[in-house]
């Protein structure tokens, strides 16, 4: 489509992108002929999704270097990484538990959940609201925190068992090795 026209063609099938992109700073600021528009990040024939790291360099395309919409993409950028880092390492502690094997269907849920949380950073980084950003990372964050936290608990409790398990064999053994020994004297006595 033409840039003009592909915030319709592209705001049928995300309505609510293009909502949050007209409510913002973009479509709120600027007159509808000159601001951007989908394909401005997006390509226009080979529709691509963005990374999230192109927040700390799409601002430069249209603000100066250094700008506060610059600062704004980055710290958009930034909020949506640690987000991401939390749901990561919860991801990972749930394939150690996993692998032993725990039950964690709960957790893949969670982690679906905050996967889903993390769609709203986008959805917020749209409108260019940091308060929005910050909240949406902070739910998703705050889901991989908790899915990490449960996780490490029943992995130490994991792990406290192999050690009583293997202090029990280690006492066993040496109760064995001890009455056999007191077996032995008896027999030469």
């Amino acid at each position: 489509p033409e840039a003009g026209a592909s915030g319709a063609v592209c705001g049928r099938c995300h309505d609510a992108v293009r909502r949050a992109f007209d409510e913002g700073a973009h479509g709120l600021a600027l007159d509808p002929k000159v601001r951007p528009e989908c394909v401005t990040c997006h390509g226009a024939h080979s529709i691509r999704e963005t990374e999230a790291k192109s927040l700390v360099t799409s601002c430069v395309k249209c603000h100066r270097k250094g700008s506060r919409e610059e600062m704004l993409g980055a710290d958009m950028y930034r909020e949506y990484r640690n987000a991401l880092a939390s749901i990561d390492k919860a991801v990972a502690m749930v394939a150690r538990a996993d692998a032993i094997p725990l039950p964690t269907e709960d957790y893949h849920a969670r982690i679906r959940d905050a996967r889903e949380e993390l769609e709203g950073v986008a959805m917020a980084a749209h409108a260019a609201k940091i308060e929005a950003v910050r909240e949406a990372a902070m739910r998703a964050r705050s889901v991989g925190d908790e899915v990490q936290e449960s996780v490490g608990q029943k992995l130490g409790l994991v792990a406290e068992r192999w050690l009583l398990l293997a202090a029990f064999w280690l006492f066993t053994g040496l109760l064995l090795v001890v009455l056999n020994r007191w077996r032995s004297a008896e027999k030469a006595s």
